[in-house]
């Protein structure tokens, strides 16, 4: 397993979910679905971890890409080391869904010949608007809604504590505004493309 839960809220036929707050036994269902989290969570921190090595060797550039790939390096480290907070993990690995399309794009671009420019005009649209309704809207709302609860909630988990909970929203918060000053980008290529593909430039 990926995490060391709390052997005091633990349960016979029970083991503890990832879940902060555990008011009662959580289900055997629920428990399944914490694990499968953690073993995504733990592909996803691994495959950072490659994006940073890609960096140093210069395969890729930008001081912007190797503070994204760091912080949520540390970001995936944090949650496996916590077991806790899915949502936040969660929403953070639901981002890669448009990476799909951007390398599709990117491997498109790059051959020759009508069909495959289109492919690459397409990929390009569907990640446009899964880096808008993905990363700036969907991780956006779970990391205010994080923040929101961690400050109104009057009790922090034990086992994980203020100092490491406000870590966790630091981190997180700022791999959201990150994304926002890529969205500026991504949004003047995509006006681009869109007015290109119209014939209006």
């Amino acid at each position: 397993m990926c995490c060391r839960p709390d052997p005091s809220l633990a349960t016979p036929g029970y083991p503890v979910a990832f879940s902060a707050f555990v008011p009662q036994p959580p289900k055997q269902n629920d428990v399944l679905q914490d694990l499968l989290c953690g073993q995504l969570g733990e592909m996803f921190t691994g495959n950072v971890l490659y994006q940073i090595i890609f960096w140093f060797l210069k395969w890729e550039t930008g001081i912007d890409a190797l503070l994204h790939h760091i912080g949520f390096f540390l970001a995936g480290v944090l949650i496996l080391n916590l077991a806790v907070y899915p949502k936040l993990a969660s929403s953070a690995m639901c981002m890669e869904v448009s990476s799909i399309f951007l390398s599709t794009h990117l491997m498109f671009r790059q051959i020759d010949g009508k069909l495959c420019a289109l492919l690459s005009d397409v990929a390009a649209a569907f990640f446009a608007l899964t880096f808008l309704t993905i990363r700036i809207l969907w991780f956006g709302y779970c990391v205010v809604d994080f923040i929101y609860h961690a400050w109104m909630e009057p009790e922090i988990p034990q086992n994980v504590g203020v100092t490491k909970s406000v870590i966790a929203a630091a981190v997180f918060g700022l791999g959201w505004i990150l994304q926002l000053y890529w969205s500026q980008l991504v949004v003047s290529k995509a006006a681009k493309a869109a007015k290109a593909m119209l014939g209006l430039t």
